[in-house]
């Protein structure tokens, strides 16, 4: 795995939305804690691409999943 693709993904385990496990995930969403430290929601690959198609996707998702596709691309 490059070094430029290992920075977008996060550790295995289950996907936020979907609840299957999952080798890759990236970050998806980072939560505000109001007294105590925020936390990160992951998911899965082809969730986070489903995100990226919402309105609602905030666009460092977009840029991340974008970069991620355009690393994918060039090892083909």
């Amino acid at each position: 795995m490059s070094d430029e693709r290992a920075e977008l993904l996060a550790h295995a385990g289950t996907c936020a939305l979907c609840e299957e496990y999952a080798a890759e995930r990236m970050t998806v969403a980072m939560v505000q804690g109001n007294s105590g430290p925020g936390w990160s929601r992951y998911a899965c690959l082809p969730c986070a691409r489903l995100l990226v198609a919402s309105a609602f996707a905030p666009q460092w998702l977009r840029e991340d999943v974008a970069r991620l596709d355009k690393i994918e691309a060039a090892t083909r």
